[in-house]
Formats: structure tokens, C-alpha cells, sequence
């Protein structure tokens, strides 16, 4: 079984694909939505540097955080240290 995902106006382009390179005689569709949580940057600083962290909000509550892995990244490789020791920094900034 091979799954898509695309956008509704690839659909036939993505149908055709399936027939012409599988030995399928049939394509399943079906539309789903997706909910994304709202998406705000802070920064906070480390001993590595600035490293921004995503917030994940819902309905107004922020539910999740990440720092951003270019930055962490970056920094990691500019103090030649590991990434997951700037990761955790960043972090622990974050929750102060």
C-alpha cells in the first residue's frame, strides 16, 4: 500500500502518477484538515548565544516549545560543542 499526501488540485496529477508507475487499478481519496497550534518566536539567551524557541499555542494557552535547530545548530558548531548540550540550554533559559 503506498499513501499521498497532497494538496486537492494534485489530486488527478498525483492519481495518474499512481497508475502509470504501480500495477494499482484503483486510488482511494480522502480529505482531511488539520489543526495547527498559533506559532510566536521568543528569544532567549545562553552561554552559546541567542537561540530563538518556537511556542505552540492553543486557544491561548502556549501547549509546546521547541528551539529553533538552526540556531542551536549554529551555536553547537561555533563553540564545537554537542548540539543536544545547546538544545538543553536554550531550554532551560526558556523555563527561567
Amino acid at each position: 500500500m503506498a499513501t499521498v499526501l497532497c494538496s486537492p488540485e494534485l489530486t488527478d496529477t498525483m492519481a495518474r502518477l499512481l497508475f502509470q508507475e504501480t500495477g494499482t487499478f484503483g486510488v482511494r481519496i480522502r480529505e482531511q484538515d488539520r489543526l495547527v497550534l498559533a506559532r510566536e518566536w521568543r528569544t532567549v539567551t545562553t552561554p552559546y548565544g541567542e537561540i530563538r524557541i518556537k511556542i505552540g499555542s492553543w486557544q491561548g494557552e502556549a501547549l509546546s516549545f521547541s528551539p529553533e535547530y538552526e540556531d542551536c545548530r549554529a551555536a553547537a558548531e561555533e563553540h564545537k560543542i554537542p548540539l543536544k548540550t545547546v538544545y538543553q540550554a536554550a531550554l532551560a533559559a526558556y523555563h527561567h
